[in-house]
């Protein structure tokens, strides 16, 4: 009998969807999604009914916790698990910056929660990844 795979929809950045295709193309227990817009992730939200929503804290041109609240009022995504992460964008290394935008990403941590994100997941680690996101498979669940 086949393994009934978990859907996931990724969004972020397009470096990191393009990697998350990579380390999933093999994968038995996942069927990958992948959006860097706005736009094209409502879609494919509204589409696939994913099991799992993995999302950038700091997307361009997206506000998460808008995002997720709006996903939340969707009836067929309302037991969807949404957990979000964490990648920089930024090539400037200035301290102050830096201070910055770990600032923000706290911020946005907890409008996430608070908007219905299950749990973030830290920084974008492709060698974590897998790891991290095992925990909410259907095999795990059943």
């Amino acid at each position: 009998m086949p393994v009934q795979k978990t859907k996931i929809l990724i969004s972020g950045r397009p470096e990191i969807v393009s990697c998350c295709q990579e380390l999933l193309k093999d994968n038995h227990e996942w069927e990958g999604y992948f959006s860097s817009s706005k736009d094209s992730f409502l879609k494919e939200a509204i589409n696939f009914c994913p099991d799992v929503i993995y999302m950038d804290l700091l997307m361009p041109g997206m506000f998460s916790d808008e995002i997720i609240l709006k996903l939340k009022l969707i009836p067929e995504l309302k037991n969807t698990v949404i957990l979000t992460y964490y990648s920089s964008a930024s090539t400037n290394r200035d301290p102050i910056a830096i201070q910055a935008e770990m600032i923000e990403v706290q911020y946005m941590k907890i409008l996430t929660e608070d908007a219905g994100a299950k749990e973030y997941l830290g920084p974008f680690n492709p060698a974590t990844f897998l790891k991290l996101i095992d925990i909410y498979s259907k095999e795990d669940k059943d």
